[in-house]
């Protein structure tokens, strides 16, 4: 996770704030995401995707 690219990056705090998010959304970020790392739009809507499509076991 945390791949360097050239567009813009986020801190897990800022997404955290974002009204784009809903509050489960919200929660699995904050479970996800680490506090040091910048992301991606894309690479935090597809790290949600994946754990919203996991099976649970």
């Amino acid at each position: 996770m945390g791949k360097k690219s050239s567009g813009v990056t986020y801190a897990k705090s800022q997404f955290l704030a974002s009204q784009k998010y809903t509050p489960s959304q919200k929660d699995a970020i904050n479970a996800l995401l680490d506090e040091e790392t910048k992301y991606a739009v894309a690479e935090v809507n597809h790290i949600l995707d994946q754990f919203a499509t996991k099976e649970v076991v």
